[in-house]
């Protein structure tokens, strides 16, 4: 056989692999909601205690700015507007 021919062979047997093991991945592997759902009761607590923590630090966030600008805090919106403007500025 010519060198040209089995680089060949070596290139497209070892593409083959690849695709196969990244297609074999692709299958197996489940979503985040999948992952979720097969997780026992008790990590689920604490999963859902997590997000909430985010979502709570994400607020107290929010109410910080809003608390030292003069936009009312039930409209943060405001705040998000305003983060862009100083960025816009800022550049």
């Amino acid at each position: 056989m010519s060198r040209g021919l089995t680089y060949t062979k070596a290139l497209a047997t070892g593409g083959l692999f690849i695709g196969f093991g990244y297609a074999l991945m692709k299958y197996s592997t489940p979503t985040e909601e999948e992952f979720y759902m097969k997780l026992p009761p008790g990590f689920r607590k604490e999963e859902d205690k997590e997000k909430t923590r985010e979502r709570t630090a994400l607020m107290m966030d929010i109410v910080k700015k809003v608390a030292g600008s003069d936009k009312p805090i039930y409209d943060p919106r405001q705040v998000i507007l305003d983060e862009k403007s100083k960025e816009r500025i800022g550049k």
